[in-house]
């Protein structure tokens, strides 16, 4: 049994986050790189407008790499949140990016990173995977991927990517007697 623990919380260590989320950028940029400039148009009585083909894709993408990383941080803020091989509510209760970046105490964010989490909460369980939600009362505007929102998303997510290489540097005593390792990734070392 505790073999069983110490596995589970060995695949949830903050390099394992970082991995996910860094597969999933790497996604979003080959996918963006080669069907960036393809539109689609839509066209009714009321109104005419235009958005990247894959603009829902990306979003998704690029939205659960930065909660990968947000679950990477605060496990090493708190590798608690691993104790006894269950993941913490505090952490797995849903896709709420901005309750989630709201509970990280080594980075402070600003109004425009903030509005960019409350946007990935809405993404991520609905408009980024679903053309509807489960009711009508939940019914959001989605927003279209453009290459503002992509060079937000990828500051954003350097930010988070930084911090969480910080963080692991040195390692983290984790729970139930399991020790973060050290983290080295060379391209992120060289901006410390």
């Amino acid at each position: 049994m505790q073999r069983k623990i110490e596995d589970f919380i060995k695949k949830g260590l903050p390099e394992e986050w970082f991995d996910y989320s860094t597969e999933l950028k790497g996604a979003a940029e080959i996918l963006w790189k080669s069907n960036g400039n393809t539109l689609i148009g839509y066209y009714t009585e009321k109104e005419t407008y235009t958005r990247k083909l894959f603009s829902r894709v990306y979003f998704f993408l690029l939205g659960i790499a930065i909660e990968n990383l947000i679950k990477g941080i605060l496990i090493s803020e708190y590798p608690q949140y691993l104790k006894d091989g269950k993941i913490s509510s505090e952490i797995s209760s849903g896709h709420n990016i901005k309750n989630l970046s709201g509970k990280i105490t080594s980075l402070s964010f600003d109004k425009n990173e903030n509005e960019i989490f409350e946007i990935l909460s809405e993404l991520i369980p609905y408009w980024g995977k679903y053309p509807i939600p489960k009711n009508f009362n939940h019914v959001k505007n989605e927003k279209f991927f453009d290459e503002v929102w992509y060079e937000n998303l990828i500051r954003l997510y350097e930010k988070l990517e930084l911090q969480l290489y910080k963080l692991n540097i040195n390692g983290i005593p984790g729970p139930n007697g399991v020790h973060f390792p050290k983290l080295y990734i060379s391209y992120l070392h060289n901006k410390l």
